[in-house]
């Protein structure tokens, strides 16, 4: 690796470190309650489309309900999934590099 991309890469990771900084300073009951609050979205939208009845079950409307649930749900695992230690993680790996 030349010394432009070391400096390269040098800058990324001084980014990165400050990205870690402020994770590491930040309040993560907050990702909880939004946790939270969308897990009380997702389930008031699947009771109401369990109970749809029988044509209604096939209308446009329903489809929507359906992808709103899903996309409700990504959302959800994407937040839970947010661990801080990947940027530590990823941080060491570039540190490495130099």
């Amino acid at each position: 690796m030349n010394k432009e991309r070391r400096e390269e890469l040098k800058n990324i990771l001084d980014r990165l470190q400050g990205i870690n900084t402020k994770i590491s300073n930040s309040d993560f009951t907050i990702v909880d309650d939004v946790i939270c609050d969308l897990n009380d979205i997702k389930d008031d939208e699947e009771n109401k489309l369990d109970n749809l009845t029988g044509g209604l079950r096939e209308t446009n409307n329903a489809y929507n309900m359906e992808r709103a649930i899903e996309n409700l749900g990504e959302a959800i695992n994407k937040l839970e999934d947010f661990d801080m230690n990947s940027v530590e993680a990823l941080i060491y790996k570039l540190e490495e590099i130099k």
